[in-house]
């Protein structure tokens, strides 16, 4: 038996079959397609699936382990190959950032360490336990993500991790829905710095009140990054070079390093202060952490840039949204320069709970404030948008809401023209990459 699977859509041969259970799915529907693919044994919590797998005549040659939680047994077989692991581990969990960070952490420990990360952004109840049951023992580090939308998520991801190692990247507003307060925000993400003894380090933003109150409260050893001087990492951006990344300083034990980021945005210094300060936590040497960061290339769908039809540039931002991160993708298009003009395409972002309207509405009146020549407002929320964007100011006729991605593309394809920048964003719920997708699909790109 090798490998573990939740899909059946991509069960391999010889894999072990967990068939979990949420709102909308089951996954003991799918135990027979499981079978017929070939997998070794299930994890099934529905004894009705066992008259399906006798049918099928596996029974003499199918291991099944029948249990009360599918889910737990997947967290529980996650924690047993955790401690099979000799290695450190290091969380990564924060309002933004957090994919960003955990690949940068992993660009960097890679120059001196076998490393283990996160595929993707496995980072909730699930994909924790699936990235530690697919981590090689022998490695020396893992960096996982831990993400969360209510109170003892982290905790139990943390039970699971066993990280050595936390990185608090900031406190915001993002789920803000499902937990009431930016209080209860910081006393969940909170719960991975109260995970570590004294033997762990704690890393957090210094220029964040709230992460550096959840630092100082560790038990362990505390690292800081910021561009606040009294960082322990900290560090600047002496030139924006717009698509081609950024032209950076930083300083590690007194030592000034010039480093450029090839990803663009300002705002990643910041990721890239707190995968250094990982980096001294583990004593990579400043030369290696410095290379790391230079050879990272940034992550799929996070203000990644695109080719699209006709000349147009496509800055992809569609995997998540919230108001801390709709601001930086909007100021980030507003750095972009060259003769074609800015539009704006933004979707809902979802879990803001009461506040949600007004979130939006400064949102559109950000959008006003800026260079965007057109914004398109994609989902029932994002009429909020339009709203602030006009009430700021904005004409009419710059300004266009739906509920369609059909619509949206169809505006596109009346308003683009050649050398335009075009930003898509949205929650994850808003499926926005299939726009990029059909854009992308239309130019020939890849």
């Amino acid at each position: 038996m090798c490998g573990i699977s939740t899909d059946s859509r991509r069960v391999q041969t010889g894999n072990l079959f967990v068939a979990l259970r949420g709102e909308r799915f089951d996954g003991h529907r799918f135990v027979p397609d499981a079978i017929q693919k070939g997998v070794a044994g299930v994890i099934i919590s529905d004894t009705a699936c066992l008259s399906e797998i006798a049918l099928n005549g596996n029974e003499t040659t199918l291991a099944v382990i029948c249990v009360a939680d599918t889910e737990k047994a997947l967290q529980d077989l996650a924690i047993a190959h955790r401690q099979r692991f000799q290695g450190s581990v290091v969380a990564v969990t924060g309002s933004n950032g957090k994919t960003t960070v955990k690949e940068m952490i992993a660009s960097v420990l890679q120059t001196w360490f076998s490393t283990h990360k996160t595929s993707g952004n496995l980072n909730n109840h699930i994909g924790v336990p699936l990235a530690v049951l697919g981590l090689d023992v022998l490695k020396r580090t893992m960096v996982l993500e831990l993400g969360m939308n209510h109170l003892g998520e982290i905790s139990r991801l943390c039970e699971i991790a066993q990280p050595h190692v936390g990185v608090i990247t900031n406190i915001g507003v993002a789920h803000l829905g499902c937990l009431g307060s930016v209080d209860a925000i910081q006393q969940a993400k909170g719960e991975l710095t109260a995970s570590l003894d004294a033997s762990g380090v704690a890393i957090v933003n210094a220029d964040d009140p709230r992460a550096l109150a959840l630092g100082q409260q560790s038990a362990g050893r505390l690292i800081t990054f910021g561009q606040t001087q009294h960082a322990d990492v900290h560090g600047w951006v002496e030139a924006n070079l717009g698509l081609a990344g950024t032209r950076c300083c930083m300083v590690l034990d007194g030592v000034t390093h010039e480093f450029r980021l090839h990803t663009p945005g300002a705002h990643q210094i910041m990721n890239a202060l707190a995968a250094a300060a990982v980096g001294m936590a583990f004593e990579v040497p400043e030369e290696r952490i410095v290379w790391g960061l230079q050879h990272y290339r940034g992550v799929h769908g996070r203000l990644a840039m695109r080719r699209g039809q006709e000349d147009v540039w496509l800055i992809d931002d569609t995997y998540n949204a919230n108001p801390q991160s709709m601001q930086v993708a909007l100021n980030f298009l507003a750095g972009v320069s060259g003769p074609g003009r800015h539009i704006a395409v933004l979707g809902d972002m979802l879990e803001l709970g009461e506040g949600g309207p007004t979130f939006h509405q400064e949102i559109g009146s950000l959008v006003s404030q800026t260079n965007v020549h057109t914004l398109i407002a994609l989902g029932p929320a994002a009429e909020h948008i339009a709203h602030g964007a006009h009430q700021a100011g904005m004409g009419h006729d710059r300004i266009h809401h739906t509920t369609s991605q059909q619509e949206v593309l169809s505006l596109l394809t009346q308003l683009m023209q050649p050398q335009d920048v075009v930003l898509l964003k949205g929650s994850r719920g808003m499926a926005m990459e299939h726009l990029v997708k059909a854009l992308v699909a239309e130019s020939g790109a890849s």
